[in-house]
């Protein structure tokens, strides 16, 4: 009978401490550090991911998206539903962003590395809210075997050798202002009914002829041979380049847009504090110059940049020169004429 007790002894007080200890557990799963970032496709690699989780023990999920649109639309749905905590949206939709209250100031206190950004590169009012993480510009890539004439002009994506082998952009704005200096505009932001309607024109005109559109991974097309022309990101550019040294790149003498996209917390994000170690990490030179290699975009990271070859630097595709760089305009929020683009966007992407 004593020995029955002391079974029961010890039987009652192992139960409590076996509780004890799964709630421990429990406690520490819900607790797990875990970051989800909000980017644009093929804009982050996994070497530089893993990197982060293998110095921190934080764990990153990243989710993607194809246009400032998708971007701003899960936004007004609620971060709730997500839980985003950092986003890389491009610089004028940011705008948006901040009049509606979608983005939270930056605590920069807690944020390592911002001596590495070059100063200048954004206003103050844009400066509280973001972080630059790359820029570049949009131009006109072809190939220079299917033609006997070298481009010079938007319009010259109407000749019939590139008649089913353009690629286009799903991206209502960069579309607009390739349109708008297409059909004698000098302002890609134009708030003129009759400029935005001859853009329409012209992107229609185009999209009856394009084999791709798309703002997903459009390197592919051009490099499997799907596509032999069409509008283009400078980084993109650098990669098609690089595996078919005859294909041609450059900014029409009409202009062309420069663009840049930053880093942002969305308003109500879960742990600002594992976001800020993750953007102190991408402002390292090393991390940064790693990403520039990779995808070919132009870096703002002064301390990235004096770790890059003299080759780099001097690469025009990557870094334009100053009489390209004024030719060059930057996509501006327009108001509430963004409404007039977006019922003419839709009616191009309605076209099959």
């Amino acid at each position: 009978m004593l020995e029955v007790l002391r079974k029961m002894v010890r039987v009652s007080v192992m139960v409590p401490v076996a509780v004890v200890i799964l709630s421990m557990g429990l406690v520490g799963c819900k607790d797990k550090k875990e970051l989800v970032i909000f980017n644009w496709s093929d804009y982050i690699s996994e070497d530089v991911i893993r990197g982060f989780e293998k110095e921190t023990g934080v764990k990153v999920r990243l989710a993607t998206y194809n246009s400032n649109e998708e971007l701003y639309t899960k936004l007004k749905q609620g971060n709730s539903i997500e839980n985003y905590d950092i986003i890389f949206p491009s610089l004028y939709y940011l705008a948006r962003m901040m009049d509606e209250g979608l983005v939270e100031p930056l605590d920069y206190t807690q944020i390592d590395g911002m001596e590495n950004i070059t100063e200048g590169l954004i206003s103050k009012d844009f400066a509280k809210y973001s972080i630059p993480y790359f820029w570049g510009y949009t131009g006109l890539i072809y190939n220079s075997t299917m033609t006997s004439d070298p481009l010079d002009s938007w319009t010259d994506l109407q000749r019939d050798e590139f008649r089913n082998k353009l690629l286009l952009f799903d991206d209502p704005r960069e579309m607009f202002a390739m349109g708008l200096l297409a059909t004698g505009s000098s302002n890609i932001n134009s708030k003129n009914n009759t400029e935005i309607y001859n853009a329409y024109q012209f992107i229609l005109g185009l999209k009856h002829r394009a084999r791709v559109f798309t703002s997903d991974l459009p390197v592919t097309p051009f490099v499997m041979g799907d596509t032999s022309a069409g509008i283009i990101y400078n980084g993109e550019a650098k990669q098609v380049m690089d595996e078919n040294p005859d294909m041609e790149f450059i900014v029409p003498q009409e202009g062309g847009v420069v663009w840049m996209d930053v880093m942002a917390l969305p308003a109500n994000s879960r742990d600002n504090a594992i976001a800020y170690q993750f953007i102190s990490y991408l402002l390292r030179g090393d991390i940064n110059l790693e990403l520039s290699r990779e995808y070919g975009f132009s870096s703002p990271n002064s301390a990235s940049i004096k770790l890059m070859t003299a080759e780099e630097r001097s690469d025009v595709v990557i870094y334009p020169s100053d009489a390209t760089r004024e030719r060059l305009q930057y996509i501006l929020d327009v108001g509430d004429y963004l409404d007039t683009y977006t019922e003419y966007w839709d009616k191009i992407k309605s076209v099959k």
